[in-house]
């Protein structure tokens, strides 16, 4: 097993293209006696194909435009001549219509995506959209400085994907290592090769639902316990992560780096870390080193490759020589991984790399672990890592799953993550704030899929609601110290998109709506114990935009909205009552019976007609009951729900089977994690069981539809 230590670094930082040693045009052929397939570009030649045996494996294959090799970087120019062929392009988007036509979350994401928060029309102001980024990942070649224009940073991302995937055979500048391929843009740090490691994980799970089959980091940065979970993310699912080593000459045994090291105390190989080395096969001087984080060596110094082409801008040659880090030793590993699944369509992650990993080239070394602290398993050997593969061509029908990681085993389930069946994809899951663990079943299967986030964990309790698109969001309450509270909000793949503190006395009860009748979310919190205040209102950015303050002290709120109507049930002057408040004004009030000092309460469509109606969860220290009342505050009636142990019971609504009215999901807030299905006459109709039978102390029903 791996092993790694903290570090603290504040930003994400690339570094090689600073020891870019000459720019001078050097024109470069194919020696006499080479035998092996080469293309009629006349830069076809570098000492790194002929060293790693890329013309040899051209024989066997020059790639396939069936994968798709992400580019996390600093963005690449995808209209450049030599790359254009090559570009992926997301085919479900409408170009430039302004609407999300895949629904995957992004507008007009048609080659990629820049995740860069930056105010990308210089108007002075970052707006909610620039927020989330924009669709287009280029390097702004328009807006370089004049150092920066000297270094070449601007060109670090141009450079990369040139070597993965420059069009092969069209008489251009150079070749990169797949002729042909899909090379996917996202942009995640600045012009400058400087940013923030927040864009990092959502650029990896954007490349993994995407479709990309192999994703290149060429950069280093702080620890962020998000991107370790996007690379298991993209790890479970079968993707292959190629990381470059930093140019520090740092030990990442004792300074680690990230994304490098984020498989330091894992037992599988989640990524593959990459050294550099010269001609001479020697570790380049300015590589850094540690046998915990770097996996394989491969060419890193006098390296060429494309770069950004805009005359316009002073920017007059497509091609740029004798650059060297390990950012561009890691494209080295990435093409590989590339022709690899050329050959092989169905092989997932732990057979490309071992592909990679066991025909490598291995000098015998004197000293075992000074040799691996250098150059992990030994210099890449693309010719025999694709005849690995091809020796491999009949493949098994079922290829083996990935060892999990970060998937909780669920008793008597198929594959981790496994699908929905096609003609029902609705789902409920269960979250277990102390932890961050989910636990999901299917509804109408027997699946059942667990999994974990542990950014999420320690938190008290958890809501969900709608964006403006109607895409679902979640807001976690997790308690800092004394009076203040961390909430933060994550989009329906849960990455975290705000967090903001408060001053709030807890523990607290959260809801999730359109309260103000902006046309945009927001959040309602309120006390679950003893206050005189009923629930403040917040927009998602932490702006508090109303207040509720009842006559006197009452003993913790349930709440719920439905369109500007906030409702809250709580303990007033002797009884339990439901009090319905616009614009924070009360609207009207009702007794209820039965539910204790406190309650949890939905809206639920019970009866096909045009108004919900109201269900309610009985509180602590009383028989668990559901009771269902209409608007008005008449009473239909109530049934009992086993277990709790007197912690009382959650309640929301979900049409289970699917018959245009809506079931009560019911389930105790403490103990073995059962929740249940009711039909409006109080019989059940399904139930399911979540974290394997555990007892918890509180738990949430989330998400209960795809």
């Amino acid at each position: 097993m791996k092993t790694k230590k903290q570090v603290n670094q504040a930003s994400i930082r690339v570094r090689a293209v600073g020891l870019l040693a000459v720019l001078s045009l050097v024109s470069s052929v194919l020696p006499r006696g080479v035998l092996a397939k080469t293309s009629n570009d006349p830069y076809a030649y570098q000492w790194g194909y002929e060293d790693t045996g890329v013309y040899r494996a051209w024989d066997k294959t020059t790639g396939s435009r069936d994968v798709v090799v992400a580019i996390i970087d600093n963005g690449f120019d995808h209209f450049h001549p030599d790359l254009r062929d090559n570009v992926w392009q997301n085919e479900k988007e409408i170009p430039d219509n302004r609407i999300d036509d895949d629904k995957n979350g992004y507008i007009d994401d048609v080659y990629g995506w820049n995740f860069m928060v930056e105010d990308a029309n210089r108007d002075g102001v970052v707006d909610r959209g620039e927020r989330q980024g924009t669709n287009d990942p280029r390097p702004d070649l328009s807006q370089v400085s004049s150092e920066d224009k000297a270094t070449g940073v601007v060109h670090h991302g141009t450079f990369v994907a040139g070597l993965i995937g420059a069009t092969g055979g069209n008489q251009r500048d150079g070749v990169g290592l797949n002729w042909q391929v899909k090379l996917m843009n996202l942009k995640v740090i600045g012009a400058n090769g400087v940013g923030d490691v927040a864009p990092l994980a959502p650029a990896i799970r954007y490349a993994v639902d995407n479709g990309a089959h192999i994703i290149n980091i060429s950069m280093v940065g702080s620890e962020d316990e998000s991107v370790r979970q996007a690379a298991l993310y993209a790890y479970a699912r079968g993707i292959v992560l190629v990381a470059a080593a930093g140019n520090n000459y740092f030990n990442l045994n004792t300074n680690p780096s990230y994304p490098i090291c984020i498989d330091a105390q894992q037992p599988q190989e989640v990524l593959i870390g990459v050294s550099a080395i010269g001609r001479d096969h020697r570790l380049a001087q300015f590589s850094n080193t540690g046998s915990s984080c770097i996996d394989i060596t491969a060419p890193g110094v006098a390296i060429n490759s494309a770069v950004g082409y805009a005359p316009e801008y002073g920017f007059a040659e497509s091609y740029g020589r004798l650059w060297q880090g390990t950012s561009f030793a890691a494209p080295f590993v990435s093409g590989a991984a590339a022709l690899i699944k050329s050959l092989q369509p169905s092989w997932r992650a732990p057979e490309i790399y071992e592909a990679i990993l066991q025909t490598v080239h291995r000098t015998p070394p004197t000293d075992v672990a000074a040799y691996e602290n250098l150059y992990g398993a030994g210099r890449l050997q693309i010719d025999k890592a694709v005849q690995y593969a091809l020796d491999r061509a009949v493949s098994p029908a079922a290829p083996a799953e990935p060892p999990p990681i970060a998937i909780l085993p669920v008793p008597n389930a198929e594959q981790p993550a496994a699908p929905a069946p096609a003609k029902d994809k609705r789902r409920l899951s269960a979250y277990n704030p102390a932890t961050g663990e989910f636990a999901e079943a299917y509804l109408g299967s027997d699946k059942r899929a667990s999994l974990e986030r542990p950014e999420t964990a320690g938190a008290e309790t958890a809501a969900q609601g709608k964006n403006d698109p109607g895409e679902d969001i979640f807001v976690v309450a997790r308690k800092k110290t004394g009076a203040t509270y961390e909430l933060s909000v994550y989009n329906r793949k849960w990455w975290r998109e705000s967090r903001f503190e408060l001053n709030l006395a807890g523990p607290v009860v959260l809801a999730v709506g359109d309260a103000t009748g902006d046309a945009a979310p927001e959040i309602i919190v309120g006390p679950r114990g003893a206050s005189r205040e009923v629930f403040r209102i917040f927009s998602l950015s932490g702006q508090e935009l109303a207040a509720v303050k009842h006559t006197a002290a009452h003993e913790g709120v349930g709440l719920t909205v439905s369109g500007q109507e906030v409702s809250a049930v709580f303990w007033d002057q002797g009884e339990l009552r439901l009090h319905r408040y616009q614009g924070g004004a009360l609207a009207g009030s009702f007794a209820l019976q039965d539910l204790g000092r406190r309650a949890e309460v939905a809206l639920a469509n019970l009866d096909k007609d045009s108004e919900l109606e109201y269900v309610f969860g009985s509180g602590p220290k009383v028989t668990p009951i559901v009771a269902e009342y209409e608007r008005d505050g008449s009473f239909r009636l109530s049934f009992s729900v086993p277990g709790g142990n007197g912690s009382g019971v959650s309640v929301m609504a979900f049409d289970y089977l699917d018959d245009a009215r809506d079931e009560i999901i019911a389930y105790p807030n403490s103990g073995p994690a059962v929740v249940g299905a009711w039909k409006a006459n109080g019989k059940r109709a399904a139930e399911w069981s979540f974290f394997a039978g555990r007892k918890l102390d509180r738990f949430n029903v989330l998400r209960y539809n795809s």
